[in-house]
């Protein structure tokens, strides 16, 4: 039986690119699918910025923060698997996902200098 794939990011509409909402809920979902859950992922950025009210700016990028360490060492080892298209590089912090529409980067937790964490629409967490 295949998992339930719940489509958050293009239920919400979160970018107008229909693409890149099909692969941020692609992330989500292989959370689900692995985890049971997605506590360990927040969204956050400007995109967090915009969905908390900011106007006037078009985000050049998608930033996740994984609060997790496992999350983050699941998303090392599988973030090719899960995007073989795609051009990725890592750093000791992040994992950059080129998609040809915007750079979706998966920051390692740690140190979190946004402080308040969002829900969008009752249903995305995300933090400014």
């Amino acid at each position: 039986m295949e998992p339930k794939q719940d489509k958050l990011f293009q239920d919400l509409e979160i970018f107008d690119n229909p693409l890149l909402n099909e692969y941020c809920d692609h992330i989500y979902n292989s959370l689900a699918d692995n985890f049971g859950n997605t506590s360990g992922i927040i969204l956050g950025g400007s995109v967090a910025r915009v969905l908390d009210g900011l106007t006037g700016y078009e985000p050049k990028d998608v930033d996740f923060i994984i609060k997790d360490q496992y999350v983050y060492r699941f998303f090392q080892a599988n973030v090719r698997i899960l995007f073989p298209e795609f051009s990725i590089v890592e750093d000791n912090m992040r994992i950059i996902i080129f998609t040809g529409i915007v750079a979706i980067e998966l920051w390692k937790g740690g140190t979190i200098y946004a402080t308040q964490e969002k829900l969008y629409k009752n249903k995305l967490s995300y933090i400014v």
